[in-house]
């Protein structure tokens, strides 16, 4: 079930962006869904780390290896898009071209192909959300070389993740600090660690985190005072037992087939829908709100994320399966 979590997810940062109001308020969707999305990714690397590639220096190669071949190659794909939409349309950007334009020097091309300090604030990002990946990166290395090797360690991680947030929180630390830098994204991905330590602590009760997860952020600007505290930290929660709550779901092998494709879109879908909807806003330049400019690119969307996929995904999928099959037969040789 975690095909289509991530897929909701994906659209979900898709909609805050495209549509980033609801209402007249703030649309608080993507920014709830990245911390999901982090809470994930927490758990499912420690996940195939110790079930998968181990913690040796040869399971840490095949798992960077295999995270590079998951992570670079769609990325790449999207950048190349990107870079011949702003050669074909120079202002398809729009209002958006502050963040979203053509580098002026070799450096600016170089940190976006290679993901190097891609944090919030660096200009031009030819994939908008490319900032939230060099985050991913980080604690892809440091769950690699041993931060969720154990429950205990994965719990001091958690225990210090949380005293940083309450600490940032007390001092009146911004939103943006808490939320978009390594310090921040530290909470949910260490929360995501130490669920794979409790994944079997499931209970009925929990299936209402997803069921209630997209409600609470479309309601949170109604609901909560400040839904940049309140409503955040109870979006990640609800995230965080969303993951326990999928764990042992079983579906039918139907089911399982959609999910699976589902999950396949997601990832380019996170990483185009901005410049796909620049796209559509030029050739229907019309367009009678937000919510028709997100409506009218949704089907686009998902044309150019199958064909990511097809072009970027399947191509390397092979590869990816006999580095796998490469750790599982060393882990099993030991």
């Amino acid at each position: 079930m975690f095909g289509t979590y991530r897929y909701v997810l994906a659209l979900m940062v898709a909609c805050g962006h495209i549509q980033f109001q609801l209402f007249g308020r703030p649309n608080w969707l993507g920014l709830y869904a990245v911390f999901g999305f982090y809470t994930l990714s927490g758990y499912l690397m420690t996940r195939v780390l110790h079930e998968t590639y181990g913690y040796t220096a040869h399971g840490f190669l095949h798992y960077i290896t295999n995270r590079a071949l998951r992570i670079l190659p769609p990325y790449w794909l999207a950048l190349l898009w990107t870079i011949a939409l702003l050669m074909i349309l120079p202002d398809a950007a729009g209002q958006a071209a502050w963040l979203v334009h053509l580098p002026t020097t070799v450096i600016g091309y170089a940190r976006n192909f290679a993901l190097v300090g891609m944090h919030m604030d660096f200009h031009p990002a030819l994939v908008p959300t490319a900032w939230s990946l060099h985050v991913e990166v980080i604690f892809y290395l440091m769950m690699g070389i041993g931060l969720s090797a154990s429950s205990r360690r994965a719990a001091v991680w958690l225990g210090a993740s949380a005293a940083w947030t309450v600490w940032a929180v007390a001092s009146g630390i911004p939103f943006g600090d808490r939320y978009s830098n390594v310090l921040g994204a530290s909470l949910p991905f260490s929360t995501g660690a130490v669920l794979y330590f409790l994944r079997n602590g499931h209970r009925r009760w929990m299936l209402l985190a997803p069921i209630a997860f997209v409600p609470h952020a479309l309601a949170a600007p109604w609901i909560w005072p400040d839904v940049q505290l309140a409503g955040f930290y109870v979006s990640y929660l609800l995230a965080a037992v969303s993951v326990l709550a999928l764990v042992p779901l079983r579906a039918s092998p139907r089911w399982r087939a959609l999910d699976r494709r589902l999950g396949d879109l997601s990832y380019p879908i996170f990483l185009l829908h901005t410049q796909v909807s620049f796209l559509v806003a030029k050739l229907w330049p019309h367009y009678s709100s937000l919510l028709a400019l997100f409506v009218l690119t949704l089907p686009v969307l998902h044309v150019f994320a199958v064909l990511v996929h097809w072009c970027a995904v399947s191509s390397v999928e092979n590869l990816r399966d006999r580095v796998r099959s490469a750790s599982v037969a060393s882990q099993e040789g030991r």
